[in-house]
């Protein structure tokens, strides 16, 4: 989270998500070190809802009602885990999500506990077509396919999550943002909404056989003329803290909507 997030500022929202974080705790270590879902919540329990409780005068439970929660996070479960680290040939696709979705329902059931009622939940984009494949996998195809499956199929079991989930959370709301659709259209029709790149990342990537990570930007490394006309801002943007949907220029297909006229919590947009 940014530490200048605070005070009086904490009550217009806070963003805690961080760069290739995950549902799991161990995703994403590879980029970096990444404050995993858990270590958000706990963040969010412990820093920010103590700070607004003093600002607003009230508890938490009767004004985190009144916040919308936006949780995005998924793709680098996939990416940075089952994949990189080849847990496919171990565990099953169905048995892997199963898991991320057991795990997230804990996580959404822990703030439903602190107070939290609003839920907007968005679904993993096509993770098969960023530019970290394109980069390390150029000639693989069958990658690209397996990632947007292992997409599909999250995004199938997220969806039926929230179906489970809400009887057993009184009071609550839940939209399912279709972030792989809204993602895909930007892609096939980049044109239509001010892009002309859907393949490169505006910053400099090395691949592993060049020396780099294959995953972050070179530190002082070349950057894109025009970053507006890239579909992908970087492989792992920590500008809006995350890779993947957070990668997508601006950000705007549904976030914007929502900062113009509601308080926003952002936890885990990944």
């Amino acid at each position: 989270m940014d530490p200048a997030t605070k005070g009086s500022r904490n009550v217009e929202g806070v963003n805690h998500a961080s760069g290739s974080a995950g549902i799991l705790n161990d995703t994403g270590s590879v980029a970096g070190n990444p404050t995993s879902m858990n270590q958000q919540i706990k963040n969010f329990e412990e820093v920010t809802l103590p700070d607004l409780e003093a600002q607003l005068g009230c508890k938490g439970n009767e004004s985190l009602p009144n916040y919308i929660f936006v949780i995005g996070i998924g793709g680098n479960d996939y990416v940075f885990n089952y994949f990189l680290r080849k847990t496919f040939l171990k565990v099953s696709l169905e048995r892997f999500t199963s898991y991320l979705i057991s795990s997230l329902s804990k996580q959404l059931e822990n703030l439903y506990n602190l107070g939290a009622r609003k839920f907007v939940l968005t679904t993993i984009y096509p993770i098969g077509s960023s530019p970290m494949v394109n980069l390390n996998q150029p000639n693989c195809s069958d990658c690209s396919k397996a990632l947007n499956v292992a997409a599909a199929v999250y995004n199938f079991h997220l969806k039926s999550l929230v179906e489970d989930i809400k009887p057993q959370m009184p009071g609550s709301n839940f939209v399912v943002v279709n972030t792989y659709d809204i993602v895909k259209d930007i892609i096939d029709n980049p044109a239509s909404k001010g892009f002309s790149d859907t393949t490169n990342a505006c910053c400099e990537v090395k691949s592993t056989e060049q020396g780099g990570t294959g995953v972050s930007c070179e530190r002082g490394g070349q950057v894109c003329a025009d970053r507006n006309s890239h579909v992908f801002v970087g492989i792992c943007d920590q500008r809006c803290g995350g890779c993947g949907v957070a990668e997508i220029g601006g950000w705007f297909f549904w976030v914007s909507g929502f900062e113009k006229f509601l308080g926003l919590w952002v936890c885990g947009v990944a």
